[in-house]
């Protein structure tokens, strides 16, 4: 997608990495408006600032800037200064990362959780950048994989945290008696 104000899109999917979804965009005016994903929105801002709502809070990305939103999570996007941002995302499905987790260490069940929306650490992002463009423009799927691998890694062991698991709700007979007596 290209316009004539200077906004531009490119979406593609990576087949060697479970048809990875990404996107490389310029947007000026353009607006998200509320809205969730089924998988993990992990991404870089190369330039200006990007603003969104998450978690009940305003937040911004200034170049540099890592963003990250989690599966099911409501969500907006909008420039932040007038002279919009580009950013670069990914949008690896849960089984994805958790396979990329297990791949790291014993933890294949676990579901990363990152508790800052926007992560400032240049060297990551710049790791991230490089993935983005492997993906796109590589043709060793060795090389996109390994890359994806190392740069995961990197994001996991630095920022996410393990969110306890809980147990399912079944039927407490004596208990529920207890509470209704």
């Amino acid at each position: 997608m290209k316009n004539q104000i200077g906004e531009q899109a490119k979406f593609w999917r990576d087949s060697s990495l479970s048809n990875l979804e990404l996107l490389r965009a310029t947007y000026i005016t353009h607006s998200f408006a509320r809205h969730t994903h089924e998988t993990f929105a992990i991404g870089v801002v190369d330039a200006g600032v990007e603003e969104f709502t998450y978690q009940g809070a305003l937040h911004q990305a200034p170049a540099d800037s890592i963003v990250i939103v989690h599966p099911g999570e409501v969500h907006t996007g909008q420039a932040g200064i007038p002279t919009g941002w580009t950013y670069r995302m990914f949008y690896p499905d849960v089984s994805l990362l958790q396979s990329a987790v297990g791949e790291l260490s014993d933890r294949s069940r676990v579901i990363p959780y990152f508790p800052q929306p926007v992560i400032d650490d240049r060297n990551l992002a710049n790791q991230l950048r490089h993935l983005h463009h492997a993906l796109e423009t590589s043709d060793s799927r060795l090389e996109r994989e390994s890359c994806w691998l190392w740069t995961v890694a990197q994001l996991v062991n630095r920022y996410a945290e393990n969110r306890p698991m809980f147990r399912a709700i079944r039927q407490e007979q004596r208990v529920i008696q207890q509470v209704q007596d």
